[in-house]
């Protein structure tokens, strides 16, 4: 009977170091949190139950596989194919343990102590010793893969498929084990094969991990050197159209003097050709919206061009100059608008004509300013599996609005995708944007 108990307990031990392996490497879903601790008795009762029965031990592992990436899937969330991996990886612990354990006591099946303890004590003690190592190597497993916590899908399907594989060499080394101390043979070595295997695992995991946190580096760097080639970009762009603008204004009086002779003159059709001579060569500077900040202007009136060559209808609504009270620089809000727009027109790209549509708002709520931009998108399927979208742009935007405490919410839909920066504007102005 105390073995019967301490069976069971250890049936609950297997389950609960599934769950905190899981916790540690996903996200469980709260409301499901008391569904997941019924999941753990209902696992342990499952185990309880294909002991009672004596199944084969393939047999036992492939259900309780089956049972624990069902436990994943059900109550974590994350890529599905990592949730897989984790809970085929407990899987190989347990075999692990199991495989270790049979070899050291086959081992010393012979000596003085194990011959004079009574069957029940013996097993009561391999039984502690299994939840001992269980812990233990759960313990290295989630310390091993501290740095994994996300994966490319094909990286998550090449770890289930080793992880599979791994399940199958372990198990097939257990069944070695065992056949070779019914023979009479040592099966310290088959311990210590395992011992290495389980080593080797360890060292993979781990150099997966850094292979994970190297990548995400080397993107995040890809990522903002792309960010910083385009703000130059920019620059270089608003250099050009603010020139254009300062020469604008200096023939300004000489326009107005041919404009007026011609007006006193009564001559409509030289005064014609000569305003359609005029918006040919200036009509690219020409002033598309009017938010109080001359940078802004430019760019919007650079954008539209943009836009209009293109094909995209390119609305704009702004209304008032807060966007001067919001202490953004002149560099960084040129890289701020000129993102979101570019994000806006690379999506619109890849939409038939009619359906090219950006809308940029711009307004005053409270002390907060608006900036919402909506654009009409078409959705890839490897967004639809991830639900979510990620512009070039969007880590340097999300940047800039942190840096002046101000909140980016980014809403992908179907057809559409927009985003909205809220900026305070009770800040200093720090650099005028004057023309």
């Amino acid at each position: 009977m105390p073995f019967d108990v301490f069976e069971i307990a250890v049936n609950i031990v297997e389950p609960v170091l599934l769950f905190l392996l899981l916790c540690s490497k996903l996200t469980i879903i709260k409301r499901r949190l008391p569904y997941a601790v019924a999941g753990i008795i209902v696992l342990a009762a499952a185990t309880t139950v294909m002991n009672k029965l004596e199944l084969e031990y393939i047999t036992t592992t492939l259900i309780s596989l089956t049972l624990y990436c069902l436990f994943s899937v059900l109550f974590f969330s994350g890529d599905v194919r990592l949730r897989l991996v984790w809970a085929a990886m407990m899987v190989y612990v347990i075999i692990f343990a199991n495989t270790v354990l049979t070899a050291v006591l086959y081992t010393f099946s012979g000596s003085a102590l194990i011959t004079a303890l009574e069957p029940s004590i013996l097993r009561i003690v391999s039984l502690a010793a299994y939840i001992i190592l269980l812990a233990l190597l759960v313990l290295l497993v989630v310390k091993a893969t501290r740095s994994i916590r996300q994966v490319t899908s094909k990286a998550a399907v090449g770890a289930l498929i080793s992880c599979v594989i791994c399940i199958a060499a372990m198990y097939l080394l257990l069944e070695v084990t065992i056949a070779a101390a019914s023979a009479g043979v040592s099966s310290i070595k088959y311990g210590l094969i395992a011992v290495l295997l389980m080593a080797l695992v360890i060292l993979l995991l781990i150099l997966f991990g850094k292979a994970s946190v190297w990548a995400q580096k080397y993107y995040e760097e890809h990522i903002m050197t792309e960010s910083l080639k385009r703000e130059v970009q920019y620059n270089s762009e608003m250099n050009a159209v603010m020139q254009s603008i300062r020469q604008l204004k200096h023939d300004y009086s000489n326009h107005m003097g041919v404009i007026a002779s011609y007006a006193a003159e009564g001559d409509i059709e030289a005064l014609r050709r000569y305003m359609e001579d005029y918006r040919s060569e200036y009509g690219i500077v020409d002033r598309y919206a009017i938010t109080g900040d001359s940078t802004l202007d430019s760019l919007l009136s650079y954008k539209k061009m943009i836009c209009d060559a293109d094909e995209i209808d390119f609305k704009i609504t702004a209304a008032g100059e807060d966007i001067r009270k919001t202490g953004l620089t002149a560099i960084e809000l040129s890289s701020l608008f000129g993102n979101l727009i570019d994000n806006a027109i690379n999506a619109s790209r890849m939409l038939e004509p009619p359906k090219r549509k950006i809308s940029l708002s711009i307004r005053t709520i409270g002390d907060m300013l608006s900036i919402r931009i909506e654009n009409n998108r078409a959705v890839p399927d490897a967004e639809k599996n991830e639900g979510e979208t990620r512009g070039l742009g969007l880590p340097r935007i999300k940047g800039i609005v942190a840096a002046h405490d101000g909140i980016c919410t980014i809403t992908p839909k179907d057809d559409k995708y927009s985003v909205e920066v809220l900026l305070s504007t009770k800040n200093e102005e720090t650099v005028p944007n004057e023309a």
